[in-house]
């Protein structure tokens, strides 16, 4: 198998909730749905070597995806989806205003474009894109996104994505022809369009209450679907994309057993499979039969610090804890050395990142001198680890072995994963946790800002705040960029997080798959054909 690697508070300010109405393990099930199931396994960039893009598409065929799988109780609304192959499957037959690509940035859909009305970011302009129409002949219009808003809006439907509506002055709201929309906000929101990235924010056609017969806009028409085993869906002819799909169908088949999906991708039984392990990647990377797919993203296991518990209120103590990381040593040891290392923030490769700060490696001494200087020079502590994803436990252990040689000793409690995130979450002082990649912006309203949902590391700080309140105000670029910088450097500096490394996601593909735009997540599979 070849091995193809591809870089991928306290003031008054906007309240920006996230995934209102979720549990924590509800955001990490949904964003790991989405986050693999639309992804191959993430953005792809250019490999060196021989590539996913070889020759011209050929059309027809049948494209078989071997998913994890949801088991029974799934459901086609394309509002909610939670397993993997639900997000696969909306992402096939629905489409979104906006999509993601690498590195983060927005690719227009059905919104041909967003602009701030009268150069002003508390007030939009969403111009949809003409001529698109839906699997059962009608037109699209701007009274479909107006259905979904209010949708997803209504807390009796228990939808995700009310972070965005609860932003959004509804009453002032006004359709200025059939595919123009002018949003006003409550606040200025100058990264609006982001908060739309979302693969949950399917457009749902005007009107539509029973989705057992899904009818989209997106490449490929729903034919069937048999819980817990298999979806079929059409190509459809009359895409607004020109050219695409190039397949006649995408079968999605769930094959939850990770050693029965691998033998299937072997055999020739299926195209794509979801999710090997890393010993399955590492094992089988010399079969001449498929390829492994790495991308190296952002999604983090990062280790948090709450600000204000003790030890950790103490700014030196969270100091000395960054500098007994081995980030390497973590790496190699919790994912097999896939993966790459971290600098202690979000969002490594993504738009304003602050690729400019120093990167931290381990010191020991200056730990120690920390320590000392804080009073903790004997420092004991539990870290509350789990088994929710692989590399968690396994590098709460490695870091554990780690402090030793600070003089710290780390108790490591390994938590039930179906409880990891519940009633005890959000009040230990020390704890990892789990986020898949996503814009700087929509991570920091979801834990670091005023009303956040899931301030892990309790961080009030007002200056940041202040930072985030002028970051959604602004729309220059250079001002944006100086702002975002800032706020990062406060968070390298004092910030409670200890990211040691980013971890990637896998996905395997037969010879015969080929993929069209590899800038595009390639499970987009419109844009997938199978050579001869």
């Amino acid at each position: 198998m070849s091995f193809d690697k591809h870089p991928i508070g306290d003031l008054e300010g906007p309240a920006v909730s996230s995934d209102e109405g979720l549990t924590r393990h509800d955001l990490v099930k949904r964003t790991a749905a989405v986050g693999a199931a639309l992804a191959l396994p993430s953005f792809l960039v250019e490999p060196a070597g021989a590539a996913l893009e070889q020759g011209r598409p050929r059309r027809g065929g049948r494209l078989r995806a071997g998913y994890v799988g949801g088991g029974t109780s799934q459901t086609l609304d394309p509002n909610n989806p939670a397993a993997t192959i639900e997000g696969g499957r909306t992402g096939l037959i629905y489409d979104r205003l906006v999509r993601l690509n690498y590195p983060y940035v927005l690719e227009y859909r059905l919104a041909r474009s967003f602009e701030p009305y009268r150069n002003r970011p508390d007030e939009w302009i969403i111009r949809l894109r003409r001529g698109v129409t839906w699997h059962d002949g009608s037109p699209f219009t701007a009274d479909d996104v107006l259905y979904t808003l209010n949708r997803v809006r209504n807390p009796k439907n228990g939808l995700q994505g009310r972070n965005v509506t609860d932003m959004i002055d509804f009453p002032r709201v006004k359709k200025l022809d059939r595919w123009t929309l002018r949003i006003p906000l409550k606040r200025a929101n100058s990264e609006f369009p982001y908060f739309f990235w979302d693969p949950n924010w399917n457009i749902v056609k005007n009107g539509t209450t029973d989705f057992n017969k899904p009818n989209g806009t997106g490449p490929f028409v729903f034919d069937s679907w048999t819980p817990g085993q298999r979806t079929l869906v059409k190509r459809n002819p009359n895409y607004w994309e020109p050219g695409v799909p190039y397949v006649d169908e995408v079968a999605l088949l769930e094959i939850p057993d990770q050693t029965a999906r691998l033998n299937a991708l072997l055999s020739g039984q299926i195209d794509w499979m979801e999710s090997p392990t890393y010993t399955q990647v590492r094992a089988n990377r010399s079969s001449r039969n498929a390829r492994m797919i790495e991308a190296l993203g952002q999604s983090i296991i990062p280790i948090y610090m709450a600000v204000t518990l003790r030890p950790f209120r103490d700014v030196r103590v969270r100091q000395a804890m960054r500098l007994i990381a081995d980030r390497p040593a973590l790496v190699q040891a919790a994912q097999l050395g896939f993966g790459d290392i971290g600098n202690d923030l979000f969002g490594k490769g993504v738009r304003f990142y602050h690729e400019g700060l120093p990167q931290r490696r381990q010191d020991i001494d200056r730990a120690k001198s920390l320590l000392r200087a804080a009073g903790q020079s004997d420092l004991r502590v539990t870290l509350y680890s789990s088994n929710v994803w692989a590399g968690v436990l396994e590098s709460a252990t490695v870091f554990a072995q780690q402090a030793k040689k600070a003089g710290v000793t780390i108790s490591v409690k390994n938590v039930p994963s179906d409880t990891y995130f519940g009633s005890a979450y959000l009040k230990q002082n020390f704890a990892q946790s789990l986020w898949f990649g996503e814009p700087l912006i929509t991570h920091y309203a979801k834990n670091m800002v005023r009303n956040a949902n899931y301030p892990e590391t309790h961080w009030g700080d007002s200056r940041t705040q202040l930072l985030y309140n002028e970051i959604l105000a602004t729309l220059s670029p250079k001002r944006k960029r100086e702002l975002f910088y800032e706020f990062q450097r406060i968070q390298w500096n004092e910030g409670g997080y200890l990211i040691w490394g980013s971890f990637p996601g896998f996905s395997g593909v037969s010879n015969r798959f080929r993929h069209r735009s590899i800038r595009t997540s390639a499970s987009y599979f419109a844009h997938a054909w199978l050579a001869g």
